[in-house]
């Protein structure tokens, strides 16, 4: 080896250690950067500045996502990049959390429908993250029981829905407006839905002639709630009715409150303004009939 070619090796090497070095140095200040950004975004969050909080994580991810364009190899980058994402969700995660503590449900509602929103932007960016998709369904669950605990106490509008009904037509709730009714949840398999049948059968023929109505909404369909053969079951109650029952979605489900329990009955009244959820010593045909004669 000559000394031009040694020379002309060691000039390369040295290239390539100032380079590394350079992008070391690089790396490391915008890390230190984005540190002090997210330490600006906690603070924002202290002083109850969440949505500028959120502009600030997503500002580092835009950093982040630039760095891994340019180096799609570093593992620190892409890592750097989920933590980022995952906190535009986050943040607002933890406000709708300590809203509803708090009882605040309106504004924890909300805040559990933006952080969706997060989550869901976040998916499109990263394809198939579990962590987002646990999220989007963390605040659709606990969302919805703010959204309704916020209605039942300002006795707002119950949450509109069109479903499949089992004989094939539709059910639109809005169609029933000017009607007071009792909205009723249910399964196929509850010895106590059948029960409460009996009642809800004895009320329709009572009332219908004045306007009242009755939808029943089978969760049957639904992970959590379906048993062996329930559907069916709920098929063969829906023959002897001279009301409709429908298929409930996880939606209509979680916009009612995610009960734990069925039957759940809802009193509307003619503005479909919910009035009560029926509590269980509440249900029977006297107690009823009563709340039922206030809103015709």
């Amino acid at each position: 080896m000559n000394r031009k070619t040694t020379l002309f090796i060691f000039i390369i090497f040295f290239l390539l250690i100032s380079l590394s070095f350079a992008e070391t140095e690089k790396s490391k200040d915008i890390i230190k950067k984005t540190r002090n950004m997210a330490n600006n975004a906690r603070s924002l969050k202290s002083k109850g500045k969440i949505d500028e909080a959120v502009d600030t994580y997503l500002k580092i991810s835009i950093i982040y996502k630039k760095l891994i364009l340019e180096n799609p190899e570093n593992k620190k980058y892409k890592k750097n990049y989920l933590h980022y994402l995952n906190q535009t969700g986050q943040i607002q995660l933890r406000y709708a959390k300590d809203m509803a503590k708090k009882k605040k449900f309106n504004i924890a509602s909300k805040y559990y429908n933006r952080a969706i929103q997060s989550f869901k932007d976040a998916l499109l960016k990263i394809p198939k993250n579990k962590t987002f998709i646990q999220n989007i369904e963390y605040c659709a669950y606990y969302g919805g029981i703010a959204g309704f605990k916020y209605m039942l106490n300002t006795n707002g509008s119950a949450p509109d829905f069109t479903i499949n009904a089992i004989d094939g037509s539709k059910i639109e709730l809005k169609n029933y407006i000017g009607k007071p009714l009792i909205l009723k949840f249910m399964t196929g398999w509850c010895p106590e839905c059948k029960k409460n049948m009996l009642i809800m059968k004895q009320l329709y023929n009572k009332y219908n002639k004045k306007g009242f109505q009755i939808i029943v909404l089978s969760l049957d369909k639904l992970k959590n709630w379906k048993k062996r053969s329930s559907d069916k079951k709920t098929e063969e109650i829906a023959k002897a009715l001279p009301f409709k029952i429908g298929w409930a979605t996880k939606d209509i489900y979680y916009k009612y409150g995610v009960f734990r329990s069925v039957p759940t009955l809802f009193l509307l009244d003619k503005n479909l303004k919910i009035v009560s959820k029926v509590k269980s010593e509440d249900r029977s045909l006297e107690k009823l009939s009563a709340e039922i004669e206030k809103l015709l």
